[in-house]
Order: C-alpha cells, then sequence, then structure tokens
C-alpha cells in the first residue's frame, strides 16, 4: 500500500494518468483501497493530531497529501508553526475544517479558531470535524466574507474546495447556491469576537473583497499573520495578484513570502514588530 500511495505522488505516473483520462476512474479505485474502515483520516502535525470524516476521493488525498509533503500547504506549514497557545485565528473558507480543527488543537482551550463557511453541505461538514475532534474553542459561522454585504451565488464544484462565489463576469454553467456575504469588520463587531493573531483566508478568487471587508482588523497592531491563497484566473476584472499583495502591504504587513503553483499562489504575510 506504501509503494501504490508513492507512486500515486510520482510526477511521471500522475501525468501519465491525466494523458490517458484516466485519472477519475483510478480515483475511485484509490479512494476504495485506501480509506480507513472507519472513515476517519487521522493526522499528525507538528506533534498536534486531528481526525477527519472522509467522504471523497479528493478529501483522502488533500489529508494524504499534507502528511506526505509538507510543501504542498504552507500556509497550513506557516500556521502551525507561528501559532500559540491562546491565540485567536480566523479561518475564512474553512471547508471540511482542516485548518479549523488542527489550529483548534493547537491554540488549547484558552484560544479561539473563528471559522467561516457559507456553502451548506460543507458547513454541515465541518461541524461534523469539529464535534468529531471534541473542540470547544471553534466558533463556526455558514457564512461568506465580502467587501459588501448581502447574498451571492456560490458556484459548486465536484470538489468543494474549489467552489466559488459567482462573480458578473462568470458565465459558467453548473449547480448553484445562494449564500450570505457579511462584510467582516461589521459581523466582527456584530459578534463581539476577538481580534485575531493569526487569519488564514482561501476563497477561490474572493481574496480581494474580503480584505477589503476586514481591513479595520487586519490592520489591528495584534494581528501578525495573514496567510492568503490567491487565484488570479478566478479574480475579478481589473484586480491582479499585485493588487492584493499591495492591500496587504496597506495594512501594515511589510513582510512577505509568496510561493507560485501554477494558476494559484500562497502569500505568508507577517506584520514586523513596532
Amino acid at each position: 500500500m506504501r509503494l501504490l500511495r508513492a507512486l500515486s505522488y510520482h510526477p511521471r505516473i500522475v501525468r501519465l494518468v491525466r494523458g490517458l483520462g484516466l485519472q477519475r476512474v483510478l480515483s475511485a479505485l484509490y479512494y476504495r483501497l485506501n480509506r480507513p474502515a472507519d472513515g476517519i483520516w487521522r493526522l499528525c502535525l507538528h506533534g498536534t493530531s486531528g481526525a477527519f470524516e472522509v467522504r471523497t476521493a479528493w478529501q483522502l488525498r488533500w489529508l494524504e497529501s499534507v502528511q506526505v509533503s509538507a510543501d504542498l500547504d504552507p500556509d497550513l506549514q506557516a500556521l502551525m508553526t507561528s501559532v500559540r497557545p491562546g491565540d485567536v485565528v480566523y479561518d475564512i473558507g474553512a471547508n471540511m475544517g482542516l485548518f479549523s480543527i488542527m489550529l483548534g488543537h493547537r491554540v488549547g482551550a484558552a484560544g479561539l479558531v473563528v471559522s467561516f463557511e457559507p456553502q451548506a453541505e460543507v458547513f454541515e461538514h465541518l461541524q461534523t470535524n469539529v464535534r468529531l475532534n471534541a473542540l470547544r474553542n471553534v466558533r463556526a459561522f455558514r457564512k461568506a466574507l465580502g467587501a459588501v454585504g448581502g447574498s451571492a451565488s456560490v458556484s459548486i464544484a465536484k470538489e468543494s474546495v474549489l467552489s466559488r462565489l459567482k462573480t458578473a463576469e462568470d458565465s459558467t454553467a453548473g449547480p448553484r447556491e445562494q449564500v450570505d456575504v457579511v462584510v467582516g469588520d461589521e459581523f466582527v463587531k456584530a459578534e463581539d469576537l476577538p481580534v485575531p493573531r493569526l487569519v488564514k483566508i482561501d476563497v477561490e478568487g474572493a481574496e480581494y473583497g474580503v480584505i477589503r471587508g476586514l481591513s479595520g482588523t487586519l490592520a489591528h497592531p495584534s494581528c501578525r499573520m495573514v496567510c492568503c491563497e490567491i487565484h488570479p484566473p478566478l479574480l475579478p476584472s481589473g484586480v491582479t495578484q499585485d493588487a492584493v499583495l499591495a492591500l496587504l502591504r496597506d495594512l501594515g504587513f511589510d513582510k512577505m513570502e509568496v510561493r507560485e503553483f501554477g494558476r494559484w499562489a500562497v502569500a505568508v504575510c507577517c506584520r514586523e514588530p513596532a
């Protein structure tokens, strides 16, 4: 089984499978062979353990890849090595809760993770994983963040980690779901949420709006790190990766490390001590 797992991550094997159009068939087979018998994947990272209910093949691969290679999730690695007991963390675009669960264990009972996930089915999965880990320090909200509040349509992807808010320029077909959008700073005030020390943003193209709506909170001196995934092909018209980075820089994050992954990037942005 270890050999099968190693081969499945080999670049040449991956390219061959894609070239032959066998990705879906082999993915389903791999899932049947490797899914834990109880359906629970147990992940250990930097001495912290978390448990996750696995429902699909891509979720298995995602969790497995985090264990196989730290390079595949630099934002998670940065947060896990920077977070401290008692910290407040915002997980924006929480999905099934990979970051929320691992960081929830890491911050301990004195800390808090505030999770935002707007898609109904994914939010339910997030809540399931929070209960599975018996975490009482995770507050989950079924909300999307943006620069303007209201309602928006989410384009539902087969792999829910790729689901995203529809923009005016987006004419793609497929299933959609209406979700609530709140302005981050207004929601923080309304819910009396503490200012985070660490923030993770993964919202598939909506990152610029999220940052604008949360700018007051992010500009607070207590907010020390923002880890933001940037998806240039999915950004609104006129918004570039440089514009997202410039906005974060204007909010006081003067130390940036950007990792490129083809069509997307991860920016780890820190505020230097005063």
